[in-house]
């Protein structure tokens, strides 16, 4: 049951209407049917995932597509607010045969309630109903939790401080004895909702529409202190001006997952626990579903509403499995893969070193960046020798190819062939030129470029000139059509710059950036961050990130923290190595791939010719902080010596299992 959790959209549910319709009348209680499907109407057409208009959608890869339970659970009338023991071995769930059945008949139907099915090696066994009350009393349960032996369950009935009531029961073999009212402290004073207790008993976690709250419903916890409930507390990190309900925490206290409106229906959504504070929340599951539960595999248990015509007609309960490491990919790491030396000193065997040194690190993929300009000099006119040194030498090694085009660089515009005058990303002369190119590029290398962006670190330059947003959004979808016409197999986005869009309050343009590819690529400078985060923030950091792009892939196609910048050490390189291993291991499903910035410390000269290409005035005492930045963001010294960050990354990310 429930309590006004989505007025708007389901006024008609059985969970509104149990509460907010409910007549107090006294009935004759019909003795409890073994046969709960007897009560369904004859005329009932059970829905299945085949018929659904609107089956839930799953919004991230750490689990397979949800499924509906057997017909030993799931009926043709509303099987709701599910419930399973963390041993995965029991699921409670309440059910009622007809959602149009007005409350006092629910009450007296004799199969309205709370059931439970016990999981067998074939699946789950058939569902009975758990009687909370004598036969002569009057009284509609559901909102079953579990703890140990115990139960607790919401209920109209005699006895109430208010028309809902939580009560307890202790349970014995399929039984329930001394069932009692959980009592005027939380009842009638704290007015708990839909409840949680966490595994140590020490918080009680609620969903209710309280004074002082963010929103209409909001999550509140309470804890027990000497015995006694204290004044319940706002959750404030998970709340919003909406409705969150149905609270869950996992037994190691370490995820709160919730029900909130998404789009127009019911979703569900999880907020993880990052240096003793909740995170903002992550969109898991949309589309007509609500009220997670976890077992200790992961495995979520949830509620799919049927919604047809305007209405509400049926519900299911689901499960989303959680995929095991045999059905998980590794995250790819990635580098820019360059020799040790000075510019002008590179050679071949140089660089066959620097890939043997890149592959002892775990390196699957060489990130490589270039201008248009750089390769088509004038229309038609091309340079091929950097590309295909590269493309061959990744491909002698065994790496992928990721390759961004630098039509955007930054701050500024890319370099283009002699003949192109910029106007607007829009102009067509402009896009059929760089799609031309596109083309010969990708005919060249065929089937050897596995990425591939368009910009990089487009979002400052957009941000200063505002009115090229929709112009470069366009053209980026015109040539993304044309890389896919001749590669459909290539990963196709678009690079921007996290830490400066937090900077420039741009996330939504992160968001706008993030629906036009397969994926969107990022990079990440917490030193650049204004906010200054520390080394000991990244694990919050990055989970904040990937929230902003629930149902997309993220590319971190450079990261780093430098051994000698203004806010960097060696000490601090090492330290945020041990936070991204734990980011790509708890995130490894939401990452196309992971890739620091660089192998070698940058060369002095090319390190002023990078700074120089933003505009870094390089002789000034600015200049020379971005220089010591940007030149000691490597794992290794510009002369090949190792620093300690080297063996970090070894030690952390490379041989190492995906769980350890």
């Amino acid at each position: 049951m429930k309590k006004g959790l989505f007025p708007l959209l389901i006024v008609a549910f059985i969970g509104v209407t149990l509460i907010v319709g409910c007549v107090r009348e006294k009935k004759t209680i019909e003795q409890p049917v073994t046969n709960r499907e007897s009560k369904i109407p004859k005329t009932t057409v059970k829905i299945t995932p085949e018929t659904d208009v609107n089956p839930p959608r799953l919004h991230s890869n750490e689990w397979e597509k949800p499924v509906p339970l057997p017909s030993t659970v799931n009926t043709a009338g509303v099987e709701d607010s599910p419930f399973i023991t963390p041993d995965g071995n029991t699921l409670y769930f309440w059910f009622t045969p007809d959602v149009n059945i007005p409350p006092e008949k629910q009450m007296g139907d004799g199969v309205t309630g709370i059931y439970y099915s016990m999981k067998t090696g074939d699946g789950w066994n058939k569902a009975n109903r758990l009687i909370l009350s004598e036969d002569s009393e009057d009284s509609l349960d559901g909102c079953p939790f579990v703890q140990g032996n115990k139960i607790w369950f919401c209920s109209i009935r005699k006895g109430n401080y208010r028309t809902i009531d939580f009560w307890t029961a202790d349970l014995l073999d399929g039984k329930a004895y001394n069932i009692s009212n959980a009592g005027k402290k939380l009842n009638l004073e704290i007015k708990v909702g839909e409840l949680y207790i966490t595994a140590d008993g020490k918080e009680l976690y609620f969903s209710a529409d309280l004074p002082g709250g963010k929103g209409k419903q909001d999550i509140w916890v309470t804890r027990k202190v000497n015995g006694e409930w204290q004044k319940p507390e706002n959750v404030e990190a998970v709340n919003s001006e909406d409705s969150e309900g149905q609270p869950f925490i996992t037994q190691d206290g370490e995820e709160l997952w919730f029900t909130r409106t998404y789009m127009g229906s019911p979703a569900i959504f999880r907020s993880k626990k990052v240096n003793g504070e909740w995170t903002a929340p992550e969109l898991i599951i949309s589309n007509f579903a609500g009220e997670p539960t976890l077992d200790n595999e992961g495995n979520i248990y949830f509620v799919h509403y049927f919604y047809m015509d305007n209405k509400i007609i049926e519900a299911d309960i689901y499960i989303a499995k959680k995929k095991t490491e045999s059905t998980s990919k590794a995250v790819l790491l990635g580098m820019t893969i360059i020799p040790k030396g000075k510019l002008y000193e590179w050679t071949d065997q140089g660089f066959t070193e620097a890939f043997q040194r890149a592959k002892e690190g775990g390196v699957s993929i060489g990130i490589w960046r270039h201008q248009w300009g750089d390769i088509e000099t004038s229309l038609g006119n091309y340079r091929w020798d950097d590309l295909d040194y590269e493309i061959a030498k990744t491909e002698e090694h065994g790496l992928k190819y990721s390759l961004v085009i630098e039509i955007v660089h930054t701050n500024t515009l890319g370099r283009y062939p002699n003949e192109i005058e910029f106007k607007k990303f829009n102009d067509p002369d402009f896009i059929d030129a760089f799609r031309s190119f596109v083309r010969a590029l990708l005919n060249r290398y065929p089937g050897k470029i596995n990425y591939f962006w368009i910009g990089n670190e487009v979002d400052q330059y957009l941000h200063n000139n505002k009115e090229q947003t929709i112009p470069f959004l366009n053209f980026y979808q015109k040539v993304e059509k044309e890389i896919k016409s001749v590669d459909p197999n290539i990963a196709v986005g678009i690079v921007a710059a996290y830490h400066l869009a937090r900077n420039n309050n741009e996330i939504g343009l992160l968001r706008d950036i993030a629906e036009k590819g397969d994926a969107i690529g990022l990079t990440l400078y917490m030193e650049d961050d204004k906010s200054n985060p520390a080394v000991s923030d990244t694990q919050n950091y990055f989970y904040q990130l990937f929230s902003y792009f629930p149902d997309k892939k993220v590319a971190i196609i450079e990261t780093a923290w430098s051994s000698n910048g203004p806010k960097g050490s060696e000490i601090k390189q090492v330290e945020y190595i041990k936070e991204i291993s734990r980011v790509i291991r708890k995130h490894r499903n939401k990452l196309l791939f992971f890739s620091w910035f660089t192998l070698h410390d940058l060369p002095e000269q090319l390190n002023r010719e990078i700074a120089s290409s933003f505009n870094v005035p390089v002789d000034t005492d600015i200049g020379k902080g971005f220089l010591d930045w940007q030149g000691s963001l490597g794992l290794l010294n510009s002369d090949g010596a190792e620093k300690p960050a080297w063996q970090t990354w070894k030690e952390y990310l490379v041989g190492k299992d995906e769980d350890s």
